[in-house]
């Protein structure tokens, strides 16, 4: 079992990206990413079997062109392999139907992306546990 957490996060702003990736290197020197510029290329990349194992961790923005949070976690529930990754979203919004639906859907957590680096953070270190968690199972 390999010691780095691996995340792939799907998310069409560059600067939440960036602030994700510093955010955890905070918390953790032990995390790798892969970065997907919206659902759909991460879905696409699952399903043509060209990724190089699986992550311990999934992070989807909600908003996404081609193909939103709501609908990747949809169709990563679909994939049977990948059925077991957990999957949060991540937003702007605080919708409580969104919310819902994501929850129903699949999704392990529902993060409001936060204004400040200590919240990044303080969400980066809540992911973390759960990745790691997910790691020994």
């Amino acid at each position: 079992m390999r010691n780095t957490v691996h995340i792939f996060l799907a998310d069409d702003d560059l600067d939440d990206q960036v602030l994700m990736k510093e955010a955890f290197s905070e918390v953790s020197e032990a995390v790798s990413f892969e970065f997907f510029e919206n659902g759909r290329v991460l879905v696409d990349r699952i399903n043509a079997g060209v990724l190089d194992g699986y992550p311990d961790l999934i992070v989807l923005d909600y908003n996404m062109p081609l193909m939103n949070g709501l609908d990747a976690l949809m169709a990563l529930q679909q994939i049977s392999d990948w059925s077991d990754v957990p999957k949060v979203i991540w937003s702007t919004s605080r919708a409580e139907k969104m919310v819902a639906d994501c929850m129903e859907n699949g999704a392990a957590a529902y993060y409001r992306k936060p204004n400040d680096f200590a919240e990044y953070c303080r969400i980066a270190a809540d992911m973390l546990s759960m990745a790691v968690a997910n790691k020994v199972k």
